[in-house]
């Protein structure tokens, strides 16, 4: 009985070192398959560009029709605007909209002088209405 046991045991030892064997030259050709892979992506991605994920499974060719309907879209609004680009576009827009907030500023200084300048004018106007209503009475008096 104990010469069976080793037997079996021996058996479940050769089957696990199979097993061990088998996964060791598994990890191997894994690596391999990593390294061949890793070598030859670049040359692949020079020669037919990078993978792209369509989530809506489109062909190649539905693919390039549409990018070509969209760039003929895209120069027919850089035409509609003056052969600008977009980004040119956004620019030009940045750049009115700090001139606007410059001269919104200016006028804001300017209303606040024109105020305070009103406001002398008027006290002016007053005191020379009242100076020519004093001298007007002053000759009146001495006409008389």
């Amino acid at each position: 009985p104990v010469s069976r046991a080793k037997h079996g045991l021996r058996k479940f030892e050769r089957a696990g070192n199979e097993a061990k064997a088998a996964r060791d030259a598994a990890k191997k050709e894994g690596a391999r398959l990593r390294d061949e892979i890793d070598r030859l992506l670049p040359e692949v991605e020079a020669a037919v560009g990078e993978r792209v994920e369509d989530p809506q499974q489109r062909s190649e060719e539905e693919i390039k029709r549409e990018i070509e309907k969209l760039q003929a879209r895209q120069r027919k609004q850089e035409k509609k605007h003056g052969g600008k680009t977009l980004s040119s576009l956004e620019e030009l827009a940045r750049k009115t909209q700090e001139v606007s907030v410059r001269k919104r500023e200016e006028l804001d200084g300017i209303k606040l002088t024109t105020k305070g300048t009103q406001e002398n004018f008027d006290e002016r106007y007053k005191f020379w209405r009242k100076s020519c209503k004093a001298k007007g009475k002053q000759a009146a008096l001495d006409f008389n």
